[in-house]
């Protein structure tokens, strides 16, 4: 089967479960860490405490379980029964890559390209790319790929490292700040949610 329409496929056989592991991770994570503190605890400073604590005990078994052993076996038990073929050229890595990402994992494949080399339809949709983005930061996010596009096109001979590029949007005052980093990562945010959640737990605290 051939990349992009195994990625649908994954979609519809791996939809449950990668919704499950995301509600358990931002909702099911502060609950055991606030029910630990509550468990282990009468004091109400000490519940707090040992929850913090907690925090990070159960979010390192929840990274090396969910990360490395589910994860890896959805992906597994998917690819025993699955035959992917690389279409348009690409590698078989790069292949698995669309399979688990579709189109949007083709376009962030192309926008890892040089500026130079970027398409229209990568321009148009790297602004589009996550929903936050999209509301609060589509405009400046053209503006930055716009700008490299233009750079790089008509200066080739220009080094083209993660230091260039960073000296670069901070000379023309594009560098992404550290608020549009947590929300427009898609990982971050949803330790956000996760903390979010903890930090209402707490405040509100259920159990007493």
């Amino acid at each position: 089967m051939l990349d992009y329409r195994a990625h649908k496929l994954y979609l519809i056989l791996m939809f449950i479960p990668h919704t499950l592991i995301f509600l358990v991770g931002v909702f099911g994570l502060p609950l055991i860490n606030y029910g630990i503190g509550v468990s282990l605890a009468e004091e109400r400073i000490f519940q707090i405490i040992i929850s913090i604590v907690a925090i990070f005990i159960v979010e390192v078994i929840w990274i090396l379980i969910v990360q490395e052993v589910f994860a890896r076996a959805l992906r597994f038990i998917f690819e025993l029964f699955i035959d992917v073929i690389p279409d348009d050229g690409r590698t078989e890595e790069e292949a698995m890559y669309v399979v688990y990402g579709g189109r949007k994992a083709i376009l962030a494949m192309e926008f890892g390209q040089h500026p130079k080399e970027w398409s229209q339809e990568v321009m148009e949709h790297i602004p589009n790319a996550d929903w936050v983005q999209r509301l609060f930061y589509k405009d400046v996010v053209a503006e930055r790929i716009g700008m490299m596009k233009v750079h790089y096109t008509t200066n080739p001979e220009t080094p083209y490292s993660d230091f260039e590029v960073n000296t670069l949007l901070e000379d023309f005052n594009l560098k992404k700040g550290m608020i549009e980093t947590y929300l427009c990562d898609k990982a971050l945010r949803r330790g956000l949610y996760n903390y979010a959640f903890f930090l209402f737990l707490l405040i509100v605290h259920p159990a007493g």
